[in-house]
């Protein structure tokens, strides 16, 4: 469904972006502002549901650590190059900023479950908290 969404946004937004007329900064903000946020925040919501999607297949054979680690940097990876060349041809810095600041935020996420899952004194409750989990959500196995 995000995927979907993720490609209505992006024909939405290549049109708005190709208008051959200049934007007033008043339409920029109530039109195209918004637009490129929810576009940048669908489309990395979409790498994330991926990912998720093959986390939740079969570890011993989909989802092993290392095919999650390689997906993950390949989403990563096809986040970064669609961000910029989306940012650079559609002269929409806000989308590429959108990308960047969900990157940053699994990298945080990432760190803080590296950390956690290294730490052998911590209870299960304490890794929990440190790793950032909501109270009472499971962690994908």
């Amino acid at each position: 469904m995000l995927t979907i969404i993720a490609y209505s946004l992006s024909k939405a937004h290549v049109i708005y972006a190709s208008s051959p007329h200049a934007i007033a900064k008043s339409q920029y903000c109530l039109l195209f502002l918004p637009l490129s946020l929810h576009y940048g925040w669908t489309t990395a919501a979409t790498l994330v549901n991926w990912n998720g999607s093959v986390a939740k297949q079969d570890p011993a054979h989909i989802s092993t650590p290392r095919i999650m680690a390689g997906l993950g940097h390949f989403s990563a990876a096809v986040a970064t190059l669609l961000g910029s060349y989306i940012t650079i041809r559609q002269k929409s810095p806000v989308y590429g900023a959108v990308i960047a600041w969900a990157l940053a935020a699994v990298s945080d996420g990432m760190r803080k479950r590296l950390i956690a899952n290294s730490a052998p004194f911590l209870s299960e409750e304490n890794k929990k908290k440190t790793a950032g989990y909501t109270v009472g959500a499971k962690p994908m196995q």
